[in-house]
């Protein structure tokens, strides 16, 4: 093996270790362990997790460029509390393709496909009553899975994936303090969307899923505190030179 392939291959064996710790730090907030405002210690995690440093800060920067962990300085690494603007961004962004999804997937309702989203409620029943909250957010999003699954639009599917981890710290902010409340309401409203889907009525089944995203941005705005400025948070390119 020439020393060019062995550089090509430590590469790739340098960018299978950061994108391995980066699926686990993406898991880590999907699954609440840190939450918006949470400071991510970087030497911890590398020790925990049996990796140098530099594979975590590698990880790391990924987050950093896509807006979801900021670096400031002397404090390190923590996940972004999101601005209000920012919130509605990603919502107009999820309205925008989660509408078209579900009317592609009513004009193709199946039985299995309402027994799979029965099941998917039901679930997320079981969650709510357990008091279980992650395992909640899991459940109830699963209702939207399928359906982003069912709608046949790959470019739906990936852009939905690639913004799921904002997604969730949004959700997060609805569900920390009135977790009941809230776990309940979304469950009704995913039952009027099942209902609308069962009665084959493409129209009333995107109306309601908007409708159903308006009472979310409304309990998310509810409970939203604008988060206090950084004045000390570094520039991505400045920060990893």
């Amino acid at each position: 093996m020439s020393s060019l392939d062995q550089k090509i291959f430590q590469k790739f064996e340098k960018a299978s270790r950061a994108d391995t710790i980066y699926e686990i730090i993406k898991d880590g907030i999907l699954q609440g362990v840190w939450k918006p405002g949470d400071k991510i210690d970087d030497q911890e995690l590398a020790k925990r997790l049996g990796v140098s440093r530099l594979s975590v800060r590698e990880a790391l920067s990924k987050f950093v460029e896509n807006l979801i962990i900021e670096k400031q300085h002397w404090k390190g690494y923590q996940v972004r509390q999101l601005q209000w603007e920012e919130i509605e961004g990603v919502m107009e962004i999820r309205v925008a393709l989660e509408s078209i999804a579900i009317e592609h997937v009513a004009r193709n309702v199946t039985p299995e496909l309402i027994i799979e989203l029965e099941g998917a409620l039901d679930q997320a029943v079981r969650d709510m009553e357990a008091d279980d909250h992650a395992a909640f957010r899991v459940s109830d999003y699963t209702f939207h899975e399928i359906l982003h699954r069912e709608c046949g639009n790959i470019w739906i599917t990936n852009i939905i994936s690639n913004i799921r981890v904002l997604i969730e710290i949004i959700r997060q902010i609805s569900q920390e303090e009135h977790f009941r409340d809230v776990a309940a309401a979304s469950i009704a409203e995913h039952r009027a969307v099942l209902d609308c889907l069962r009665n084959g009525d493409t129209r009333a089944a995107a109306e309601t899923l908007r409708q159903h995203f308006q009472k979310h941005t409304e309990r998310v705005r509810s409970e939203y505190k604008q988060p206090e400025t950084a004045e000390h948070t570094e520039d991505y390119a400045a920060s990893e030179k």
